[in-house]
């Protein structure tokens, strides 16, 4: 029975000894800057906040165990915050502000020593919650076309007409009718029949870029004036251009311009038609001279003679 005795006052003391005395606790309460992580579980991030007077200036959060910026904050007024939220390659990810509310969301609890007293005392974290607010431009991750959303948040919730741009306008949704509801106002390739593509692209349409296997999206404008004629350079006045020509009978001409290829050849015929399913619009070119056929996914054409096709 000692010997049992002695065990439990041993146990005892360690267990004095090994827990700190805690004397005292503080509170205080935080901008949720770091997106709801725990405050005391933030090593491997690098974070800076610069302040004065007081007052929040600037504050960066880092990727962790990365120097690269995952937040940026910037001080509009007290509770009014700029935000721009990159992704790991550095590219922006989202750009909007950012309203602080007096709604606490959480808390936290470290531990801390006062080096001058060697006193423990909790240190209690509470939470102020962050909400997006006002204009938002939101880039779509998965391309690598920057394509983006943009379009305003109230108090975290998108709300109105949202736009998904890409040079142009692709479609809008309205959160405040029906947000699964897509809305095509200028962009003809979704919506439109194919009888009416048809009439819509046929002709001569100048491309902007290269087509080649490393830029599969591509950008045209359309010739208003061509075969000999004057007003737009798609007649090789000034140099040899990249243009394609969608011809009646579904007949297709390829002209390959200067500074995108060698000259192994300057042309290549073939046939052209639309195909469509539920939810896509393709143009299909078979070549004449060639086994390389294109399947291109119309990603947006207007009556304003604008045109991007992606390629499959």
């Amino acid at each position: 029975m000692r010997n049992v005795h002695i065990i439990i006052l041993f146990l005892l003391s360690l267990s004095a000894f090994g827990q700190p005395k805690i004397e005292k606790q503080k509170r205080d309460t935080i901008i949720d800057f770091w997106n709801q992580r725990t405050y005391d579980r933030l090593h491997g991030y690098e974070n800076r906040v610069i302040k004065s007077d007081g007052k929040i200036l600037y504050v960066k959060i880092s990727f962790l165990e990365k120097s690269q910026a995952n937040f940026e904050y910037f001080r509009i007024t007290d509770n009014l915050f700029h935000c721009i939220e990159y992704s790991p390659d550095g590219n922006y990810k989202t750009i909007g502000n950012y309203i602080i509310t007096d709604k606490i969301i959480g808390a936290d609890t470290s531990m801390i020593e006062d080096i001058t007293t060697a006193e423990m005392s909790y240190m209690i974290f509470y939470f102020r919650g962050i909400l997006k607010t006002g204009k938002f431009i939101e880039y779509s991750n998965q391309s690598e076309f920057s394509d983006y959303w943009e379009g305003e948040y109230n108090r975290g919730k998108r709300v109105g007409i949202w736009k998904h741009m890409n040079g142009f306008e692709l479609k809008q949704i309205n959160y405040d009718l029906d947000s699964t509801k897509n809305i095509y106002t200028k962009n003809l390739a979704i919506e439109s029949p194919i009888d009416s593509l048809i009439m819509l692209l046929k002709g001569r349409w100048m491309l902007r870029s290269c087509d080649n296997e490393t830029s599969p999206r591509m950008i045209f404008t359309k010739c208003r004036t061509y075969n000999g004629r004057y007003g737009e350079d798609c007649n090789n006045n000034f140099s040899k251009t990249n243009y394609y020509d969608f011809l009646t009978k579904n007949l297709f001409y390829r002209q390959r311009g200067e500074g995108c290829f060698e000259f192994r050849e300057t042309s290549i015929a073939g046939n052209w038609r639309i195909e469509k399913n539920s939810y896509d619009t393709y143009l299909l070119i078979n070549y004449i001279d060639s086994k390389d056929n294109w399947k291109l996914k119309l990603i947006y054409v207007d009556r304003d003679g604008n045109l991007i096709t992606e390629r499959q």
